[in-house]
C-alpha cells in the first residue's frame, strides 16, 4: 500500500531525530578521541582534518533536522487550516525550505563521497591512478545533485512540474545523482575492502590472534561504509518505485552519512592498544606489539613483532630462519634485520593505510 506524503514526512522527521541522536553521541566520542586523547594528542594535523570534516557533517546535520522541524511545524500547524493542508505545503517543491534541505544533502553526500574518495587514495598507497573513476563518478555526482536542486528551485514557475518530485524533467537528475553516489561508494568500498583483506591476510602470518574470520568480515563491513550504501540502494529503489517512502530513506541518509565517518574514527580510536602476547611455549617465548597496524590508521604506523628465542634449543631454526629472511620478505612485503637476540620486522609498506 502506498504511504501518503504527509505521513512519509512525519516518520521521516521521527527516524532522522533517532538517528541524529545517535550521531550526537558518536561526535562527541569522535572529537574526544581526536583532540583530547593523549594517544593521538600529537596527530594535530590529521586530527584537525578530520574534526573540520566531522564538526562540517555535524553542522550540515543539525541544519537539515532544523528544516525538516521547521517544515513539519509548517506543514502540521501553520497550514493545517488552508485548503491545500499539508499535503499542499509539502508539494510545493520550490519552497525556499525544501529546496534547502536538498542543497544540504547534496553537500553532505559530496563531503561523504569525497572522504571515501581519499581513504581509497590513501590504502593504495597514495596512488592516483585508482582514484581516476571515482573522482569522475563524484564530479558527476555534484553536478547531478546541484542540477536537481536548481530543478526544484524553478519547478514553482512550471505547472507541470508543480508537486510532482517524479516528474519527467527531475527524475533524470535525480536519479543520476542516486546512482553516481552509490557507485562511487560500491567501487571505492570493494577496492578499500580488497586491499584491508589482503593486508590482514599478509598481517596473519606474523600474528595469529588478529581475530575470527567472521570478526574479520564485520571489520571490512564497518571499514568500508556498507551501512552508507545501503541507505543509498533503498534510497534509490523507493524513489525508481516513486513511492512517498523516498522521503523517509533521503532524510535517514543524511545523517548516515554522518554515522559512517564518525564510526570509523571511534574503530580506530578503540583499538589503539597493543594485542596480547602469545602464551609462552616450551621452546621459546613470542610476543607481539603491533600497534594497531591492522586497524589501518591515517598515519605511518611501523609493526615491530620481537621474538625471544632459547638459544640452545632453537638456534638452527633460527639460523636457517635469518638466511630465508631475504627470499621470505620479498613475499611478505616486511624486512627482517637480525639482532643478537632478538629479530624485528618492519613492514616496508606500513605507510599511510585508512581508518
Amino acid at each position: 500500500m502506498a504511504i501518503a506524503l504527509d505521513r512519509a514526512e512525519l516518520v521521516s522527521l521521527f527516524l532522522e531525530s533517532l538517528l541524529v541522536g545517535s550521531f550526537f553521541v558518536l561526535y562527541g566520542i569522535a572529537v574526544w578521541i581526536l583532540m583530547f586523547r593523549s594517544e593521538t594528542r600529537k596527530r594535530t594535523t590529521l586530527n584537525r582534518m578530520l574534526f573540520a570534516i566531522a564538526s562540517t557533517m555535524f553542522i550540515l546535520t543539525v541544519a537539515h533536522l532544523g528544516i525538516d522541524l521547521h517544515r513539519a511545524i509548517e506543514g502540521f500547524i501553520v497550514f493545517s487550516h488552508t485548503p491545500e493542508g499539508a499535503i499542499g505545503f509539502f508539494l510545493t517543491l520550490s519552497d525556499p525550505t525544501h529546496v534547502g534541505k536538498n542543497v544540504i544533502y547534496s553537500t553532505q553526500t559530496l563531503v561523504g563521497d569525497g572522504f571515501v574518495v581519499y581513504r581509497l587514495y590513501v590504502v593504495w598507497n597514495r596512488n592516483l591512478k585508482i582514484i581516476i573513476f571515482p573522482i569522475m563518478l563524484l564530479v558527476a555526482d555534484g553536478v547531478a545533485a546541484y542540477a536537481a536542486c536548481y530543478e526544484f528551485s524553478v519547478s514553482g514557475t512550471d505547472p507541470t512540474k508543480l508537486g510532482d518530485i517524479f516528474v519527467t524533467s527531475i527524475k533524470p537528475w535525480l536519479t543520476s545523482a542516486f546512482v553516481l553516489s552509490l557507485c562511487t561508494n560500491v567501487v571505492s568500498t570493494s577496492l578499500i575492502a580488497g586491499r584491508i583483506w589482503y593486508s590482514n591476510r599478509r598481517l596473519a602470518r606474523y600474528h595469529s590472534s588478529l581475530g575470527s574470520s567472521n570478526w574479520r568480515v564485520i571489520e571490512i563491513l564497518i571499514q568500508s561504509a556498507v551501512l552508507y550504501s545501503a541507505s543509498l540502494i533503498a534510497l534509490l529503489t523507493t524513489y525508481l518505485a516513486n513511492s512517498n517512502a523516498q522521503y523517509i530513506c533521503l532524510d535517514a541518509t543524511q545523517p548516515i552519512i554522518a554515522i559512517a565517518f564518525t564510526l570509523i574514527i571511534i574503530r580506530v580510536g578503540i583499538s589503539t592498544k597493543d594485542f596480547p602476547s602469545h602464551p609462552p611455549s616450551s621452546n621459546s617465548r613470542i610476543s607481539a606489539s603491533v600497534s594497531a597496524q591492522h586497524e589501518y590508521p591515517l598515519r605511518p604506523v611501523p609493526v615491530a613483532i620481537t621474538v625471544s628465542v632459547a638459544r640452545h634449543q632453537e638456534r638452527s631454526s633460527f639460523d636457517q630462519y635469518g638466511r630465508d629472511g631475504k627470499a621470505d620478505d620479498a613475499e611478505s612485503g616486511s624486512s627482517l634485520v637480525k639482532p643478537t637476540g632478538r629479530v624485528r620486522v618492519q613492514r616496508e609498506d606500513a605507510s599511510e593505510l585508512p581508518l
